[in-house]
């Protein structure tokens, strides 16, 4: 009897110190990310590594975004706008990201995520903004 409780103590001790472990290393293989927006400028996220380096692969060679407008093809004589983001990462599986957003965050429209390997791509579609909506145009990267 005393065998058993030892074993399954021992089992017990043994699990708890796995799962109290798993959060720490969860937390250290999170992925950098970031972006750029017209308030903001160019932005990185970089996780917090807890005791591993931060290879320098976790950031894109290049990431660029900007607004693009046309004329409205309504002959309305009003603008409509778009995100444009494009992301060089050599070597790396990534995604690139496009949106129309009211300055609070509301995304107006979106591309989504355009993943692949070293150059992506995305613009979101095109986008009318009401007379007094402040809108900008987001882009964000990540893996």
């Amino acid at each position: 009897m005393k065998k058993k409780f030892k074993v399954l103590f021992s089992l017990s001790v043994l699990s708890l110190s796995l799962v109290a472990a798993i959060p720490s290393f969860a937390d250290s293989t999170s992925e950098a990310s970031g972006g750029w927006s017209e308030s903001r400028g160019y932005y990185t996220n970089q996780p917090s590594s807890r005791g591993f380096s931060v290879l320098a692969s976790s950031t894109p060679d290049s990431h660029v975004g900007k607004r693009l407008s046309h004329k409205a093809s309504d002959h309305s004589g009003e603008y409509d706008y778009a995100a444009f983001g494009a992301t060089i990462w050599n070597g790396v599986y990534h995604y690139t990201t496009a949106q129309m957003e009211n300055t609070s965050g509301t995304v107006r429209t979106t591309s989504g995520r355009v993943y692949g390997w070293d150059n992506t791509a995305a613009q979101s579609p095109w986008y009318r903004p009401g007379a007094f909506e402040n809108i900008e145009a987001r882009t964000y990267w990540g893996h």
